[in-house]
Protein backbone atom coordinates (compact mmCIF):
# COMPACT_ATOMS: atom_id res chain seq x y z
CA UNK A 1 0.00 0.00 0.00
CA UNK A 2 2.75 2.44 0.97
CA UNK A 3 4.63 1.54 -2.20
CA UNK A 4 1.69 2.71 -4.31
CA UNK A 5 1.55 5.98 -2.39
CA UNK A 6 5.23 6.58 -3.08
CA UNK A 7 5.32 5.49 -6.72
CA UNK A 8 1.99 6.79 -8.04
CA UNK A 9 0.06 8.96 -5.57
CA UNK A 10 -2.51 9.91 -8.22
CA UNK A 11 -3.54 6.30 -8.77
CA UNK A 12 -3.23 5.53 -5.05
CA UNK A 13 -5.71 8.21 -4.01
CA UNK A 14 -8.02 7.36 -6.90
CA UNK A 15 -8.31 3.83 -5.52
CA UNK A 16 -8.47 4.91 -1.89
CA UNK A 17 -11.24 7.43 -2.54
CA UNK A 18 -13.56 4.61 -3.65
CA UNK A 19 -13.13 2.71 -0.38
CA UNK A 20 -10.90 4.66 2.02
CA UNK A 21 -9.00 2.73 4.65
CA UNK A 22 -9.52 3.86 8.25
CA UNK A 23 -6.87 2.03 10.24
CA UNK A 24 -3.97 2.69 7.85
CA UNK A 25 -4.08 6.53 7.80
CA UNK A 26 -4.66 6.56 11.58
CA UNK A 27 -1.51 4.46 11.94
CA UNK A 28 0.42 6.78 9.61
CA UNK A 29 -0.59 9.86 11.61
CA UNK A 30 0.23 8.16 14.91
CA UNK A 31 3.67 7.05 13.75
CA UNK A 32 4.28 10.56 12.39
CA UNK A 33 3.40 11.97 15.80
CA UNK A 34 5.83 9.62 17.50
CA UNK A 35 8.57 10.38 14.97
CA UNK A 36 8.42 14.15 15.24
CA UNK A 37 8.54 13.89 19.03
CA UNK A 38 11.56 11.59 19.15
CA UNK A 39 13.79 14.56 20.02
CA UNK A 40 11.96 14.98 23.30
CA UNK A 41 12.54 11.35 24.25
CA UNK A 42 16.20 11.51 23.23
CA UNK A 43 16.73 14.17 25.89
CA UNK A 44 16.02 11.62 28.63
CA UNK A 45 19.53 10.06 28.73
CA UNK A 46 20.96 13.56 29.04
CA UNK A 47 18.60 14.21 31.94
CA UNK A 48 19.81 11.06 33.69
CA UNK A 49 23.43 12.23 33.39
CA UNK A 50 22.87 15.81 34.53
CA UNK A 51 20.14 15.47 37.15
CA UNK A 52 19.53 13.21 40.12
CA UNK A 53 16.90 12.36 42.66
CA UNK A 54 13.59 14.17 42.63
CA UNK A 55 14.74 16.68 39.98
CA UNK A 56 15.44 13.85 37.53
CA UNK A 57 12.07 12.20 38.21
CA UNK A 58 10.16 15.44 37.69
CA UNK A 59 12.12 16.23 34.52
CA UNK A 60 11.47 12.75 33.13
CA UNK A 61 7.74 12.96 33.84
CA UNK A 62 7.45 16.41 32.28
CA UNK A 63 9.44 15.30 29.24
CA UNK A 64 7.39 12.15 28.68
CA UNK A 65 4.10 14.01 29.19
CA UNK A 66 5.25 16.59 26.65
CA UNK A 67 6.13 13.86 24.15
CA UNK A 68 2.80 12.10 24.66
CA UNK A 69 0.91 15.37 24.29
CA UNK A 70 2.78 16.20 21.11
CA UNK A 71 2.09 12.76 19.67
CA UNK A 72 -1.63 12.98 20.35
CA UNK A 73 -1.76 16.62 19.28
CA UNK A 74 -0.98 15.67 15.70
CA UNK A 75 -4.46 14.17 15.44
CA UNK A 76 -5.86 17.64 16.09
CA UNK A 77 -3.60 18.97 13.37
CA UNK A 78 -4.93 16.28 11.03
CA UNK A 79 -8.49 17.47 11.64
CA UNK A 80 -7.51 21.12 11.12
CA UNK A 81 -5.86 20.43 7.77
CA UNK A 82 -8.74 18.26 6.54
CA UNK A 83 -11.29 20.82 7.71
CA UNK A 84 -9.42 23.63 5.99
CA UNK A 85 -9.18 21.69 2.72
CA UNK A 86 -12.87 20.78 2.86
CA UNK A 87 -13.90 24.38 3.54
CA UNK A 88 -11.79 25.89 0.77
CA UNK A 89 -12.86 23.20 -1.71
CA UNK A 90 -16.45 24.39 -1.36
CA UNK A 91 -15.41 27.46 -3.35
CA UNK A 92 -14.54 25.14 -6.26
CA UNK A 93 -17.82 23.23 -5.88
CA UNK A 94 -16.05 20.24 -4.42
CA UNK A 95 -18.14 17.11 -4.10
CA UNK A 96 -17.38 14.35 -1.65
CA UNK A 97 -17.84 13.32 1.98
CA UNK A 98 -15.72 14.94 4.68
CA UNK A 99 -14.94 11.48 6.08
CA UNK A 100 -13.34 10.46 2.80
CA UNK A 101 -11.28 13.64 2.56
CA UNK A 102 -10.29 13.34 6.21
CA UNK A 103 -8.97 9.81 5.77
CA UNK A 104 -7.17 10.65 2.53
CA UNK A 105 -5.55 13.67 4.19
CA UNK A 106 -4.11 11.39 6.86
CA UNK A 107 -1.85 9.76 4.26
CA UNK A 108 -0.25 13.15 3.71
CA UNK A 109 1.48 12.86 7.08
CA UNK A 110 3.75 10.09 5.83
CA UNK A 111 6.61 12.54 5.02
CA UNK A 112 6.62 13.58 8.69
CA UNK A 113 7.73 10.06 9.62
CA UNK A 114 10.94 10.44 7.63
CA UNK A 115 11.33 14.03 8.77
CA UNK A 116 11.07 12.95 12.39
CA UNK A 117 13.57 10.11 12.00
CA UNK A 118 16.06 12.36 10.20
CA UNK A 119 15.58 15.12 12.77
CA UNK A 120 16.09 12.66 15.62
CA UNK A 121 19.33 11.42 14.06
CA UNK A 122 20.62 14.99 13.76
CA UNK A 123 19.54 15.72 17.33
CA UNK A 124 21.29 12.63 18.67
CA UNK A 125 24.45 13.56 16.77
CA UNK A 126 24.33 17.05 18.25
CA UNK A 127 23.85 15.75 21.79
CA UNK A 128 27.01 13.65 21.43
CA UNK A 129 29.06 16.76 20.70
CA UNK A 130 27.90 19.13 23.43
CA UNK A 131 28.35 19.34 27.18
CA UNK A 132 25.16 18.94 29.15
CA UNK A 133 24.90 21.49 32.01
CA UNK A 134 24.84 20.10 35.54
CA UNK A 135 22.62 22.90 36.81
CA UNK A 136 18.94 21.92 36.31
CA UNK A 137 18.01 25.60 36.00
CA UNK A 138 20.09 25.83 32.82
CA UNK A 139 18.63 22.77 31.12
CA UNK A 140 15.73 24.51 29.35
CA UNK A 141 18.00 27.16 27.86
CA UNK A 142 20.50 24.44 26.92
CA UNK A 143 17.89 22.47 24.96
CA UNK A 144 16.63 25.65 23.32
CA UNK A 145 20.16 26.63 22.34
CA UNK A 146 20.71 23.38 20.47
CA UNK A 147 18.51 24.62 17.64
CA UNK A 148 21.24 26.90 16.28
CA UNK A 149 23.71 24.02 15.89
CA UNK A 150 24.52 23.24 12.21
CA UNK A 151 23.08 19.67 12.20
CA UNK A 152 19.77 20.91 13.59
CA UNK A 153 19.71 23.86 11.21
CA UNK A 154 20.08 21.36 8.36
CA UNK A 155 17.29 19.29 9.89
CA UNK A 156 15.06 22.37 10.09
CA UNK A 157 15.81 23.29 6.50
CA UNK A 158 14.81 19.82 5.28
CA UNK A 159 11.33 20.44 6.69
CA UNK A 160 10.68 22.49 3.58
CA UNK A 161 11.41 19.47 1.38
CA UNK A 162 9.08 17.25 3.38
CA UNK A 163 6.42 19.97 3.35
CA UNK A 164 6.63 20.12 -0.45
CA UNK A 165 6.14 16.34 -0.51
CA UNK A 166 3.13 16.71 1.78
CA UNK A 167 1.69 19.34 -0.54
CA UNK A 168 1.91 16.91 -3.46
CA UNK A 169 0.18 14.12 -1.52
CA UNK A 170 -2.52 16.45 -0.21
CA UNK A 171 -3.16 17.83 -3.68
CA UNK A 172 -3.98 14.37 -5.03
CA UNK A 173 -5.92 13.56 -1.85
CA UNK A 174 -8.13 16.63 -2.29
CA UNK A 175 -8.42 16.09 -6.04
CA UNK A 176 -9.89 12.62 -5.57
CA UNK A 177 -11.55 13.18 -2.22
CA UNK A 178 -13.50 16.23 -3.42
CA UNK A 179 -13.58 15.47 -7.18
CA UNK A 180 -11.59 18.53 -8.22
CA UNK A 181 -9.03 19.07 -10.96
CA UNK A 182 -5.40 18.94 -9.86
CA UNK A 183 -5.19 22.70 -10.36
CA UNK A 184 -8.22 23.31 -8.15
CA UNK A 185 -6.91 20.88 -5.55
CA UNK A 186 -3.56 22.65 -5.50
CA UNK A 187 -5.32 25.98 -4.97
CA UNK A 188 -7.25 24.35 -2.12
CA UNK A 189 -4.16 22.97 -0.43
CA UNK A 190 -2.00 26.03 -1.12
CA UNK A 191 -3.12 28.40 1.69
CA UNK A 192 -2.58 25.87 4.48
CA UNK A 193 0.78 24.82 3.04
CA UNK A 194 1.82 28.46 2.67
CA UNK A 195 1.03 29.18 6.33
CA UNK A 196 2.98 26.10 7.41
CA UNK A 197 5.85 27.15 5.14
CA UNK A 198 5.89 30.65 6.64
CA UNK A 199 6.04 29.22 10.17
CA UNK A 200 8.91 26.89 9.23
CA UNK A 201 10.88 29.63 7.47
CA UNK A 202 10.40 31.92 10.45
CA UNK A 203 11.63 29.15 12.76
CA UNK A 204 14.74 28.47 10.67
CA UNK A 205 15.50 32.18 10.24
CA UNK A 206 15.09 32.75 13.96
CA UNK A 207 17.54 29.95 14.77
CA UNK A 208 20.08 31.28 12.25
CA UNK A 209 19.86 34.81 13.64
CA UNK A 210 20.07 33.54 17.19
CA UNK A 211 23.24 31.65 16.26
Amino acid sequence: MIRGLLSDPDDFFARQSADPSFAAPVAVVFVAGVAINLNTVLVLPALAESLSGRSETIARVVTLVGAAGGTLGIFGLWFIYAGTFHTISVYFDGDGRFRTLFLLTGWGFLPLVLQGVFGAAMFQYTLQHVTVPQDPAQFDSFVGGLNDRPPLLVSSATRLVFLAWQAVLWTFAVSHGRRLSVREALATVGPAVFVTLAVNVHSVAGAVLAG
